[in-house]
C-alpha cells in the first residue's frame, strides 16, 4: 500500500567486503565482549590476517553516482551489498514509512539521506518513517545497505503507517 503513486524501477547492486561493528559492553558481569576479527581470516583458503586492515565506513550519505552498479540478481553467497532503486512520485509526495519486512540488517538511504537502520530480528519496529520533505516529485534514488543476507525480494513497499511486531518468545 503506497500513499503516493509509485514504481520501483530495476534494482541495481554493488558490493563490499567487511564487517561492521555493533558497540561494546561497558558494563557488569558481562565485560569480556569480544567483537571484530577474532582467530584467522581467510579469503579462497589462503590466510589474509597478516594484509587485514580495519578502515572506517562513514555513512552520513551514500556517494552511489561513485558507484559501479550491475543489474539485480539471485548471489550464491552473500557479502555485504548496496542495492538501489529508483522511485517515481507522480504526485505532490507525502509521509510515507518503508516496510523493512523481507531485509535483514542494515541501512536505508532515500535521496542520500540516511534515514535510518534496520535489524529485522530484533523488532518490534519493521518500517522506516520516510518524512515528505525528503521526497519529491518525479525521480527517487533509494539505497539499501544490507549487511547480512540477501533480501528476500527485489521489492520494496511503502505503507502509510508504521509496522510493528511482536517479537517471538
Amino acid at each position: 500500500v503506497c500513499v503516493c503513486d509509485v514504481c520501483v524501477k530495476e534494482v541495481q547492486r554493488t558490493e563490499f567486503r567487511g564487517a561492521g561493528g555493533t558497540g561494546r559492553l561497558n558494563y557488569g558481569g558481562g565485560m569480556f565482549d569480544p567483537k571484530g576479527l577474532i582467530g584467522t581470516a581467510e579469503l579462497d583458503g589462503s590466510d589474509v590476517q597478516s594484509v587485514w586492515n580495519v578502515t572506517l565506513l562513514p555513512l552520513p550519505t551514500v556517494p552511489s553516482e561513485k558507484m559501479q552498479w550491475t543489474p539485480y540478481q539471485t548471489q550464491a553467497s552473500f557479502t555485504p551489498t548496496f542495492y538501489r532503486a529508483s522511485l517515481d512520485i507522480s504526485s505532490s509526495p507525502a509521509d510515507t514509512f518503508i516496510n523493512t519486512s523481507g531485509l535483514h540488517k542494515g541501512l536505508i538511504f532515500v535521496n542520500g539521506f540516511n534515514l535510518g537502520r534496520y535489524w529485522e530480528t530484533q523488532g518490534p519496529q519493521h518500517a522506516l518513517y520516510v518524512p515528505a520533505p525528503l521526497l519529491k516529485s518525479g525521480s527517487n534514488e533509494l539505497v539499501v545497505f544490507e549487511l547480512d543476507a540477501q533480501p528476500q525480494s527485489s521489492t520494496l513497499t511503502f505503507s502509510d503507517h508504521p509496522v510493528y511486531k511482536r517479537a517471538a518468545l
